[in-house]
């Protein structure tokens, strides 16, 4: 797909191809001559005797239309003498499978001379690509006056002999029947008549008109004083109409957006013939956009003050906004995603938006008039005749139009880093949905659309989440808990985001329902068990940690949570045992290596100080830090204290307040604990917690 959309294609010109084997010597290209190369974006061909005149006709299946063709061998017009040389067999398995599939077919003819030639064929299921040809052994007997045997093997492995078989004949072959049957046609010779293909109209403008319309892009351009082109004031500068991107907003009716650049002249005829025609597209109630691309392209030294002085010149009567390189990006992007062809824009160019902001049509070149009137009558046709407007060529539709999956064509813009399309189209689907849910009169359809709109919120809100917008995203997980209030991901959420706001009231509640829906889910645990930590609830916090330690032995940020739950409720030798099993599966993280250390420094417990252990885990703290971390020197000297040696402990504290940021508490800490080194006392906290 991405070679596609990079400007290779779906070979939809590239001619069929036909090759005459030369009798096993070599191929001979006679594609021109044969009659079949068409350039149609071929797929499949099949083949039978379809007008039962003894040679072999094709059937050609296309991708695009005309989707089929039947192109009938004419050989016999030119040899009469064609209609006798084949001879054809249906065959019918009474041990074997009834169509007799793999089946092989021995024909012993002899020429004038008398010599014999041996011809074979199986017969075979699904043997071309997307098609079948017909079940018929249709042998040809080209050189050869006088069939001898006709041998069958059957898919059992019987083998069985046909005699009385003459060419110009078709005949049934019934297993372990040893009779040849001449075939009884069951239907009168076809009668076909040539379908006269004619080609489309060459087209000035090239144009494409939607049946399923894609709504239109968020489209950036630059908000400034110059947002507007054609304003009276000439004051201001580049610089001031470079501005910050804002939005286009259009309002709800048909627009005519007109990409265009000063410096390019079919633009500036295209926007001179629609000022012309200005009180007829009023009449119309179209509104017309000219976005401006000056500025964009180095190749052309214009500015935006250039793009003002000629709309100021054509009298332009419509609005006039500058585009963006983002602008330009989304709109290749999105050409790219109908087209399946990613370009870059081509001026001029314009797109006709209907009254709901979705694209009717895109014009490459400048669009004439006459064209964009009798599109702008088509605006309101219903899906299905639209459908057939869109069609390039002639014909009856099999099925129903689609109705376009806006949710995919959001993921789309979402992998292509466009996040505002991607809300936009959420939001678009969800309100859809909501109208759906609400005017429908049928049971069954009710209980599908509000599963659908209730995923259609969840997938919004989860997007509002990835842009910040907290209050958004809550109000839509709201709206997902109102159409199924056992939505376990929206309650989930819903109390997290509760929890960031520090809600405890609220999100406890919620994150402890999500535990009760999902209570395998790592996540939903994990959940509630930190925002019971972090609301101070370490009691109940603690279980949920153990339980999630049971389910991911190595997890290190369960491990340390933990650890600061236990410290918290004084339970020293499970905080201690809880970090270390926290450094063993990341020996890195600066807050469990302070925390471990300054209970092994410090604890009130003797069996449970470590001063060494400490010195070492400090001393890793400060190689992580490049000895900057004022902290960490003051912890060092609590463990070198610990371990009684009192001059290095002083150094550390020096080091702390030597630091270009040392923190007021690192200061008082120096302050309170200076004497004790002098005294040659260790420090004891009763709390575990740094002061």
């Amino acid at each position: 797909m991405q070679l596609l959309r990079s400007g290779n294609s779906f070979s939809g010109h590239e001619r069929n191809c036909v090759f005459l084997n030369d009798r096993g010597q070599h191929f001979a290209n006679i594609s021109a001559i044969s009659g079949l190369g068409f350039p149609d974006d071929g797929r499949a061909v099949c083949v039978t005797d379809w007008d039962q005149d003894g040679d072999l006709d094709l059937w050609l299946g296309n991708r695009s239309g005309p989707r089929l063709r039947l192109m009938r061998n004419e050989l016999s017009q030119f040899q009469p003498q064609s209609s006798s040389r084949f001879v054809a067999f249906r065959l019918r398995g009474t041990r074997s499978n009834r169509d007799a599939i793999g089946a092989r077919v021995t024909v012993v003819a002899r020429t004038a001379n008398g010599t014999p030639v041996r011809l074979i064929q199986t017969l075979n299921a699904g043997d071309a690509y997307l098609s079948q040809s017909s079940k018929w052994i249709h042998v040809g007997l080209d050189g050869t006056e006088h069939i001898d045997t006709v041998t069958v093997r059957w898919p059992t492995g019987i083998v069985e002999q046909f005699s009385g078989i003459a060419a110009g004949h078709r005949y049934d072959l019934v297993e372990e029947s040893g009779v040849a049957v001449a075939h009884a046609s069951r239907r009168a010779t076809a009668v076909l008549q040539v379908a006269n293909e004619k080609p489309d109209a060459p087209s000035v403008t090239p144009r494409t008109y939607f049946s399923n319309r894609l709504p239109l892009p968020v489209l950036p351009i630059r908000s400034a004083a110059g947002n507007v082109l054609d304003s009276e004031s000439d004051s201001e500068s580049d610089s001031e109409l470079n501005g910050a991107e804002t939005s286009l907003q259009l309002a709800a009716r048909p627009t005519l957006l007109v990409l265009w650049a000063s410096w390019c002249t079919p633009c500036l005829a295209e926007l001179s013939a629609l000022a012309t025609h200005q009180a007829e597209l009023q009449d119309a109630d179209l509104e017309l956009v000219a976005i401006s691309l000056d500025g964009l392209d180095s190749e052309h030294d214009t500015s935006m003050l250039d793009a003002r002085q000629r709309l100021q010149e054509l009298h332009w009567p419509g609005r006039s906004v500058v585009a963006t390189n983002r602008l330009l990006r989304k709109l290749e992007f999105t050409s790219g995603m109908v087209f399946n062809r990613e370009q870059p824009i081509q001026l001029p160019a314009s797109i006709l938006v209907d009254a709901r902001g979705a694209i009717a049509a895109m014009y490459r070149g400048a669009v004439s008039f006459e064209t964009l009137a009798n599109d702008l009558r088509l605006l309101d046709k219903p899906l299905t005749e639209r459908r057939q407007l869109a069609a390039t060529l002639g014909g009856r539709w099999l099925n129903p139009p689609r109705v376009l999956l806006l949710r995919a064509v959001a993921e789309q813009y979402e992998r292509a880093g466009f996040t505002d399309d991607y809300q936009q189209l959420l939001a678009q689907e969800t309100a859809e949905l909501t109208h759906m849910r609400q005017t429908t009169k049928s049971t069954g359809e009710l209980s599908a659309l509000i599963h659908r709109e209730a995923n259609a919120n969840f997938e919004l809100a989860l997007a509002f989440v990835s842009s910040g917008e907290y209050a958004r995203a809550a109000a839509h997980f709201g709206h997902t808990l109102e159409l199924e209030p056992n939505h376990a991901e929206a309650i989930s959420n819903l109390g997290s985001l509760f929890a960031q706001a520090k809600q405890w009231n609220r999100a406890i509640p919620l994150l402890a329902q999500a535990v009760q829906l999902s209570p395998d889910s790592i996540d939903a645990r994990a959940n509630l068990a930190i925002a019971l930590s972090t609301s101070g609830d370490h009691r109940r916090a603690i279980p949920f940690f153990q339980r999630l330690l049971e389910l991911q032995p190595g997890n290190a940020e369960f491990a340390a949570r933990l650890g600061r739950s236990q410290l918290e409720l004084k339970d020293f030798a499970g905080a201690q045992a809880a970090f270390e099993l926290a450094l063993q599966s990341k020996p890195d993280d600066a807050r469990v290596l302070f925390s471990l250390a300054w209970l092994l420094s410090t604890s009130t417990d003797a069996q449970l100080r470590n001063g060494h252990r400490a010195v070492e885990l400090t001393r890793h703290w400060l190689d992580l830090a490049n000895d900057k971390d004022a902290i960490a020197w003051s912890v060092l000297a609590a463990a070198q204290a610990e371990v009684g040696d009192f001059p290095a402990a002083n150094q550390a504290l020096d080091k702390s307040l030597q630091q270009s940021s040392t923190p007021a508490v690192v200061r008082r800490f120096a302050e309170r604990y200076r004497n004790h080194f002098q005294r040659q006392a260790a420090i004891r906290d009763d709390d575990g917690v740094y002061p």
